[in-house]
């Protein structure tokens, strides 16, 4: 059937029978139209859903850059590629550490550093899917796969250019004609169009459910494929699933185990266990209660299992090099001692218009993690509700049809939410797919004592491109999903945030491994906004005073640090005194999330946060029975403002930056002047009066909008985009290229002012490049070219769940609203019980 976009999906019985079709058993039919748009956003039906779904089809000519990654939080994720290949990979490596090779003209900022640099493994890109049937094989892989060749291995990174990688073509076997791809984390559905006589699709899945952290901390994924004969005459094959299991480094990870730092094309290097010899793996195939299951094991802890529920008779064999699948007929192939890769083939017999689905299991274990010194050893926090990789498999089989009923009808919440555009209800779900790329827990005990047995955890601003673990203002962006459904994951890492307050108020930019803050000296002027913040929704969010309690001092006296940096009541609205810092890439460093755009004295930006944040600051105080601080945050809100008003206000909209001492003025338009009134208004205060907001939100539709990217960061007066004479490509990427989190508060803010038709077309200008034109659904990057809107910089950023304040800015409701009964955050957690 043929939905137009956005329509509503004709036949009632249709979406009756999709509703009360059990979970466990193929429907009649494909998991979803074929005849959708490519690389657009669309509404259709869905096995599985009682109401429309939206979403965006990929196909082989125009695949994502990234597969949806399988996984849930802080279990590594394995991603499955548009083209039907495994893609990047972390599910046994999540500790392999990079260093950078630094370079005589590309310095880099202390937190690209060697220390800070931990990439996903290159794309594996090997089927993962096979078919049989007579003597002949039919590898579900697009044709670029079959023919073979050299295959980008980043997705158009401008800072970070690796060698391809070289795949081989595979000869005397069938292919897929078309593959559709359609991934709503954290379920992936795929139908396969080939001419082999049984029709393919697959619904492959992990368990990530909101409100369930030890579910959502499961190391596994299902695959159920189903098969479907459209003949008129019985089919009889072998369905086959192909793994290449952990490399011999990977399965050498041990504690013990000795490492070497092997370089990657000069530019970075991994440390890798290394070992005398090569180790082998232990193999042991059992069935259990229908289950059929091979388990492969590394002599140190690191395994997986292979297996195949529901009864059905499973032969188990190496992983399927590309001399393989022709002969797949005849067997699969034996591995070899020290090989770790697995298949699992199935035998099928489909009688004329029969269909039937095969369920697959994969789990991993790896325990340990490494991090930045060699004594510096971490454990897994799923390796205290499972044992190995077995107790996985056992676990998605036994509840898998109860798991995917949870996982479905939590992302019906949203596709039917009325009032949001089909095009955010898709980008809500799948920008979660950052927090299984970018998540880490470690346990609380053996060598991490000291974080007690709640573990330690924290989101990595970027794997592949900057391992910095724990970045303040990356949280403030991006913590929203973990304070809606995972709240005491983030109140854990709020926790070592608020430790690491020094005592004259100066917040932390980052932690370390070990939960200890650093870069205090930098991004002075937003810490503490960043400190207070991630507070105040916790306490919003849980309505637990305790919270409010534990960490009010550090929050009253981070709210004095940033309000005093200068003096006097310029002081409150400005950014700290500059000076250079050592081997920082831009010139005036540290004062601003546009890190090397130069701010002077007093600025909008700054100002404008530092009112939100007094704001937050003084209900906190009066809460907490502090009338003096709460007095004292109201008379420093006054004279800020009144500064603003008297020293950048220049008739039209607030001028970027002013500085008495040196007499440096901008008027230059900085769009994101006004994430202080988003701030304000998500968290339940308005900032500035409405009559100002709106001139200065006028200003910003008159001059900053673009019809491809939201809106651009800065802007000279006359309209025409501000952009440096010079490029340096740190300067270029990371402040004058446009900023997807900053371009959605923006947005927000007008929103929140009213203006829901420009509000909304920021938004979703912003996501449309990212998801459809760029193709960069679950690779979500930091910052995106001016003009092309190519990535300019960073890959799976989390900061991008900013994206989760937009349903509450549409409904011009603050966070405590939209996560109170009846809300959406609500509803969603109701529905994934």
């Amino acid at each position: 059937m043929r939905l137009n976009r956005w329509a509503a999906p004709g036949g009632l019985a249709i979406l009756l029978l999709v509703a009360l079709w059990p979970a466990e058993k193929a429907q009649a039919g494909r998991l979803f139209p074929l005849e959708q748009p490519e690389a657009e956003w669309a509404e259709f039906s869905a096995q599985g859903f009682s109401k429309p779904v939206a979403g965006v089809i990929f196909r082989a000519d125009k695949p994502a850059c990234c597969g949806m990654p399988l996984g849930g939080i802080s279990t590594g994720c394995l991603d499955l590629e548009t083209w039907g290949v495994w893609g990047f990979s972390t599910i046994f490596s999540p500790g392999l550490k990079a260093e950078v090779r630094q370079t005589v003209d590309r310095p880099e900022p202390w937190f690209l550093s060697p220390f800070y640099k931990e990439p996903r493994s290159p794309k594996l890109y090997t089927p993962s899917l096979g078919l049989t049937a007579g003597d002949r094989t039919w590898v579900l892989a697009s044709k670029q796969v079959k023919l073979g060749g050299m295959f980008p291995d980043t997705c158009e990174d401008t800072a970070q250019r690796l060698a391809p990688v070289i795949v081989q073509g595979i000869e005397g076997v069938g292919c897929a004609r078309e593959i559709h791809y359609w991934g709503h984390y954290p379920v992936v559905d795929v139908e396969y169009e080939t001419d082999a006589p049984v029709q393919v699709g697959l619904r492959a899945w992990s368990p990530f459910i909101p409100g369930d952290v030890a579910l959502s901390n499961t190391p596994g994924a299902v695959f159920d494929v189903q098969l479907r004969n459209l003949g008129q005459r019985r089919q009889q094959g072998q369905l086959i699933f192909s793994f290449p299991g952990p490399t011999q480094a990977e399965a050498q990870f041990t504690p013990e185990a000795p490492r070497t730092m092997r370089w990657h094309v000069g530019q970075f290097g991994v440390r890798i266990p290394t070992a005398e010899k090569p180790v082998e793996a232990r193999r042991e195939a059992r069935e259990e209660n229908g289950l059929r299951l091979l388990t492969v094991a590394a002599p140190g802890g690191t395994n997986y299992a292979l297996g195949v529920d529901g009864g059905w008779q499973a032969e188990f064999g190496g992983a399927l090099g590309v001399k393989d699948w022709k002969k797949a007929p005849r067997g699969l192939p034996r591995p070899a001692a020290t090989d770790f890769g697995a298949s699992v083939a199935v035998t099928f017999d489909l009688a004329p218009g029969g269909e039937t689905s095969v369920p697959i299991i994969l789990s991993w274990y790896q325990p340990i993690w490494f991090g930045d010194r060699e004594d510096q050893i971490f454990t897994q926090m799923y390796a205290s509700r499972y044992q190995d990789a077995a107790e996985v498999a056992r676990l998605l089989a036994r509840d898998r049809a109860g798991l995917l009923r949870r996982i479905l009808a939590w992302q019906e919440v949203i596709y039917g939410e009325s009032g949001l555009p089909g095009w955010l209800k898709d980008s809500l779900i799948n920008s979660l797919s950052t927090i299984t790329e970018s998540s880490f827990w470690s346990m609380g005990k053996d060598r991490l004592g000291w974080c007690g047995s709640e573990g330690y955890f924290m989101m990595v601003e970027s794997m592949r491109r900057a391992f910095a673990p724990g970045t303040i203002p990356c949280d403030f962006y991006g913590n929203l999903p973990l304070v809606f459904f995972y709240q005491d994951l983030a109140a854990n890492t709020l926790k070592y945030y608020a430790l690491s307050v020094r005592e004259n108020g100066m917040s932390p930019l980052a932690l370390d491994l070990e939960g200890r803050g650093g870069g205090h000296e930098l991004h002075q002027a937003l810490n503490g906004v960043c400190l207070v913040t991630l507070l105040d929704r916790l306490w919003q969010r849980t309505g637990d005073d305790a919270i409010l309690k534990k960490y009010y001092d550090q929050a009253k006296r981070t709210t004095r640090f940033m309000v005093t940096l200068s003096p006097g009541p310029e002081g409150i609205i400005s950014v700290q005194p500059g000076k250079d810092i050592a081997g920082w890439a831009g010139p005036m460093p540290g004062r601003d999330w546009f890190e090397s755009y130069p701010f002077f004295g007093m600025t909008a930006h700054v100002g404008w946060l530092h009112l939100a944040a007094l704001r937050i600051a003084e209900r906190m105080a009066q809460q907490m029975g502090d009338g003096e601080f709460a007095r004292q945050c109201r008379e420093w809100f006054q004279q800020g403002y009144q500064a603003m008003e008297k020293h950048l206000w220049n008739g039209r909209y607030y001028r970027n930056y002013k500085d008495l001492e040196s007499g440096q003025t901008s008027d230059i338009l900085m769009a994101s002047q006004v994430d202080g009134e988003w701030l304000g208004r998500f968290h339940g205060h308005q900032v500035l009066p409405d009559t100002r907001v709106g001139e200065v939100l006028q200003a910003i539709k008159d001059l900053c909008l673009d019809p491809v990217l939201g809106a651009w960061a800065f802007v000279e007066p006359d309209g025409q985009p501000n952009m440096p004479v010079v490029e340096n490509w740190y300067r270029t990427a990371v402040s004058y290229a446009i900023f997807p989190p900053e371009t959605m508060m923006v947005g927000m803010a007008f929103l929140y002012g009213g203006d829901r038709e420009t509000g909304l077309k920021i938004l979703r200008g912003t996501q449309y490049n990212v998801v459809c034109r760029q193709r960069y659904p679950w690779d979500l990057p930091n910052t995106v070219v001016p003009y092309s809107g190519k990535r300019a910089f960073g890959t799976e950023y989390y900061q991008n769940l900013m994206l989760w304040a937009a349903p509450a800015a549409l409904r011009r409701e603050d966070l405590k609203a939209t996560c109170a009964a009846g809300g959406l955050v609500n509803r969603i957690l109701q529905a994934a019980k």
